[in-house]
């Protein structure tokens, strides 16, 4: 129904349970409650961009928590955090992988989206190398300093980009909207 009326199915819940839309066939018997939430093809790019921040931010008070939490710990431990939480920082730029290039294209000489994905992707790169070697000194302090230093900057400055991204993208389809181009 959504793909019909040009809309894109986002969120899905059967009896107060969330799911992908495949999941709903393996599940057996009868359903009492079945929610949706679908997207009009022109609000997908701010959604996405609105993932990608909240992933940024949730990313970041997982990083806030370890910076004390690898202190307290061997350094294994350390390690294995630092592994879990790689994995949520890519989430963010995931998402943002899923934009069109052609979503925005900014006048004046300011950044691309495609530009923006590609640094954020060289800044997590070299961040990741650092907090690696981080994870095989010695003592935990190392990592969590990283983790400090250079990972919680990293998510902030991310977070600052795509607020932006979004409210320069929202300026775009608000003139698009008043001079009445689709």
């Amino acid at each position: 129904m959504a793909l019909e009326q040009q809309r894109v199915l986002y969120w899905f819940c059967v009896d107060g349970r969330s799911l992908d839309p495949g999941e709903l066939s393996s599940r057996d018997g009868a359903h009492v409650r079945i929610e949706a939430a679908s997207l009009d093809l022109q609000q997908f790019p701010s959604q996405l961009i609105r993932t990608a921040r909240h992933q940024a931010a949730l990313a970041a008070v997982e990083v806030q928590s370890a910076v004390s939490a690898v202190l307290i710990n061997d350094v294994e431990a350390a390690r294995e955090l630092w592994w879990r939480l790689v994995a949520k920082l890519k989430c963010p730029l995931l998402a943002l992988s899923l934009l069109p290039v052609s979503t925005w294209r900014p006048e004046n000489g300011r950044v691309t989206l495609g530009e923006l994905r590609q640094w954020q992707l060289r800044e997590l790169a070299s961040l990741s190398k650092d907090v690696d070697d981080a994870c095989w000194a010695e003592d935990t302090r190392a990592l969590s300093n990283v983790l400090e230093q250079r990972v919680l900057p990293w998510l902030e400055t991310l977070g600052d980009s795509l607020e932006l991204w979004l409210e320069t993208l929202q300026m775009g389809i608000d003139s698009r909207s008043a001079t009445g181009a689709t």
